[in-house]
């Protein structure tokens, strides 16, 4: 599993680039989607963390 981190500059959205690898990657390239659990951990300045998790859906892009 590979993590990523972001910082915010200020307060408001962070976009993440997410990508899948592996297994992942496979199925989304033979079925066109795949489904990943995302957690995600936010912690302000100062603060203590706070992680949520949600399920997403990867979709393959087609091209124009």
């Amino acid at each position: 599993m590979k993590r990523a981190k972001a910082k915010a500059k200020a307060a408001g959205r962070v976009t993440l680039l997410v990508s899948a690898a592996g297994k992942a990657k496979r199925k989304l390239n033979d079925l066109g989607n795949v489904k990943l659990a995302l957690k995600v951990t936010f912690t302000p300045a100062g603060g203590a963390a706070n992680t949520e998790s949600t399920k997403v859906t990867l979709k393959m892009l087609q091209a124009p």
